[in-house]
């Protein structure tokens, strides 16, 4: 007889991009799901050469190749939730919807077009085909300000929060427009549209000598983790805020020229459940 049969932890799929430095991408997403007490599986999309200073360079894998990381993982595991990060490609978005469109499995949707450092990690196209494809498939989408003006052509006009909303209403799904980027110095919101109704998560900002690499990919595959036991969303996005906030204020910095900052996933020695 083998050893005792330990509980098998729910599965979670990350579909997102290689980070070499680890503090983004599929690997940010790998320690959150651990934390939350998930089996994580990976799906690339794109090879980034990446610190948290610089994006060297960007090798967007083959739709072909991304199609058969997802169909192996799909027909192989049962999955409870999916997080889709960095999409790097039209195909790509298109392949995705092909393969998701019959699953019923939550996902949260984490468009991640322009990198905080400046670097466009996308070809010409991909924005829209993921509001086409992929933003209808989604159960929450997590953009912040530029990432959601961008989806919405001509909305420098309006708030942030109708901007929340008309995101909402062309795309079918909820979003949870992220506060990083506008709103007051001193406090941090993040806006839910949901059905229709609008739920706001304010917290003080955190102080960082450097910008913070990573936040919106560990947020999204947080907020992921809570839905796929089953949390309602903004149960789950209070979570997800409040394990994000934990990593940032224990951050690491490393030393080089400038302080290479990095998010912590284990502030108190401990792992989440």
């Amino acid at each position: 007889s083998s050893g005792t049969m330990t509980q098998q932890p729910p599965v979670a799929l990350t579909i997102a991009g290689f980070d070499t430095c680890s503090g983004a991408g599929l690997q940010a997403d790998l320690l959150t799901f651990h934390n939350h007490g998930y089996h994580g599986l990976t799906a690339a999309t794109s090879l980034v050469v990446e610190t948290p200073l610089q994006v060297r360079h960007c090798e967007p894998v083959s739709s072909e190749l991304l199609h058969q990381q997802v169909e192996l993982l799909l027909a192989t595991y049962q999955i409870a939730v999916i997080k889709i990060g960095l999409i790097a490609s039209p195909d790509q978005a298109q392949i995705l919807s092909k393969l998701l469109a019959e699953q019923a499995i939550p996902i949260v949707l984490d468009p991640v077009g322009i990198s905080s450092t400046g670097n466009s990690l996308q070809k010409n196209g991909t924005s829209e085909a993921l509001m086409r494809h992929l933003a209808p498939l989604a159960t929450l989408l997590t953009p912040n300000l530029p990432e959601a003006r961008f989806f919405l052509k001509n909305s420098q006009e309006l708030t942030p929060n109708q901007v929340a909303y008309q995101l909402s209403d062309q795309t079918g799904s909820n979003v949870l427009l992220t506060g990083g980027h506008h709103g007051e110095d001193l406090e941090i919101c993040d806006l839910l549209v949901e059905n229709g109704q609008e739920t706001s998560f304010c917290a003080p900002q955190i102080e960082t000598p450097a910008s913070l690499h990573g936040t919106g990919c560990v947020l999204s595959s947080a907020i992921a983790a809570h839905l796929g036991k089953n949390q309602n969303l903004s149960t789950a996005i209070a979570h997800a805020r409040r394990y994000l906030r934990e990593a940032m204020t224990h951050h690491y910095a490393f030393p080089h020229s400038e302080p290479l900052l990095a998010l912590n996933h284990h502030p108190v020695g401990r792992h989440d459940q």
